[in-house]
């Protein structure tokens, strides 16, 4: 296609070469595409565009914006030798499986189907298909989970919770520590007559630890009379 283009090929079949001394160093390869490229000795089965230490800057026409759809894929470039290629998102540690969640972490949201869950860490959130509202932040935290409106912080924290998002089963659990099965119950208050006191009481513990809190209803009745 041009001077010296494939010039010292002398074996090879099927090649193709467009530009000046496209292809030269291809003695013996077989089906590779050199456009303003020189090639590689015996190489087979490649495209090479445009020479690196010429060529800084590529501009492509037909890039079109696309959905997110599982498996996510991301373009991958050596840096040395400019080869492109594309990996999982999931194998390098980072995915997000819609706009509406939000995962960090090697299979992260991996079965997740749904919207508004967050997890950060390896397998947080592993096994969450349909369930929605879920944030883990730890390791494992919340693996199993089925059950919506969670919150688990912390290495495997209700690591085996399970539920069902329609019947509202295993939901609104929270969990703060590696390994916490389950954790502080709050009531939210409905009426001024309503105290909170700190009687947490933790699996583990016999008596309420320090600093950790558990939120109760107290009946208008008894609330009047301390």
């Amino acid at each position: 296609m041009e001077r010296f283009a494939l010039f010292n090929n002398s074996t090879g079949s099927g090649n193709i070469a467009i530009g000046y001394q496209a292809g030269l160093s291809l003695t013996t390869g077989n089906n590779n595409i050199d456009i303003g490229n020189i090639g590689i000795t015996g190489e087979s089965n490649a495209i090479r565009i445009g020479d690196p230490a010429i060529q800084a800057v590529v501009f492509l026409a037909g890039i079109a914006a696309m959905s997110p759809a599982t498996p996510n894929q991301a373009v991958l470039v050596d840096p040395t030798t400019g080869q492109l290629g594309s990996a999982d998102i999931d194998s390098f540690g980072v995915v997000s499986t819609s706009p509406k969640n939000t995962a960090v972490g090697d299979q992260a949201l991996v079965s997740n189907t749904r919207a508004y869950n967050t997890a950060i860490g390896f397998q947080s959130l592993f096994s969450n298909t349909s369930a929605e509202n879920n944030t883990a932040v730890g390791a494992e935290a919340l693996l199993t989970n089925t059950g919506p409106n969670n919150t688990a912080v912390g290495t495997a924290a209700l690591f085996s919770n399970q539920g069902n998002p329609n019947t509202g089963t295993g939901a609104f659990n929270n969990a703060v520590g590696a390994g916490r099965s389950i954790a502080t119950s709050m009531a939210i208050p409905t009426a001024p007559s309503v105290l909170m006191h700190s009687i947490a009481t933790l699996p583990g513990f016999t008596t309420t630890p320090s600093g950790l809190t558990r939120l109760v209803r107290i009946p208008a009745a008894a609330a009047m009379s301390r």
